[in-house]
């Protein structure tokens, strides 16, 4: 039987499981924010009837693909993402958040991650430095979605874009234009920023 590596990482946040919810168990967001692959969803219907999601992209050196199991959840309380490989070093990866009252107006987070080779890159992978970065990258992501929550962030996973110098200059350009007709209202700086600081879930 291959065997199956997990990790559980426990987070705890100033404020109440309702008021973090809605940023940790949004995974479009949280999923791109970590760094993982854009990719596409393939809906399949089936001979009964139902619908099938398949998606493929590509890690590093790593073609994988992927059937997408349709997330379970409990509103505020707790989600399992479990997505199944037909390519790549893993067989397996399953995420389950539950979240709980701390009984002090904040909240704990249990985290688990599980996954299972597909070969020997894979245990390779899993059983190197996998847990540790993937746990130091997720911890980061928490941090930002609690800031949210407490109202001290803008956004839970603020998109950093870097643009060079020219891109700037032309990007201040049209600013300027659009400030200088009847359209602009004081806002075309806000909303550039916005477009420099949103993440690719938004902009689409």
């Amino acid at each position: 039987m291959p065997r199956t590596f997990a990790k559980t990482f426990e987070w705890r946040f100033a404020c109440p499981p309702e008021a973090i919810w809605p940023a940790l168990a949004d995974t479009a967001r949280f999923n791109e924010a970590a760094g993982l692959p854009k990719h596409d969803i393939d809906e399949v219907t089936q001979a009964d009837g139902s619908v099938r999601f398949f998606a493929e992209a590509r890690i590093g050196p790593f073609a994988i693909a992927w059937e997408e199991i349709p997330v379970e959840w409990v509103n505020g309380e707790w989600f399992r993402h479990l997505r199944v490989f037909s390519k790549g070093p893993v067989r397996r990866l399953c995420a389950t958040l539950r979240l709980e009252s701390d009984g002090q107006g904040g909240s704990l987070g249990h985290y688990l991650l599980e996954a299972e080779p597909a070969n020997l890159f894979g245990l390779v992978i899993l059983s190197t430095r996998f847990f540790p970065n993937t746990e130091a990258n997720f911890t980061r992501l928490a941090r930002g979605a609690e800031a949210w929550a407490l109202g001290q962030a803008a956004r839970p996973y603020p998109a950093k874009k870097e643009i060079s110098q020219g891109a700037r200059a032309r990007l201040d350009a049209i600013l300027e234009q659009i400030e200088r007709s009847p359209n602009g209202h004081g806002l075309a700086g806000r909303l550039a920023d916005w477009i420099l600081g949103a993440q690719q879930v938004d902009l689409t």
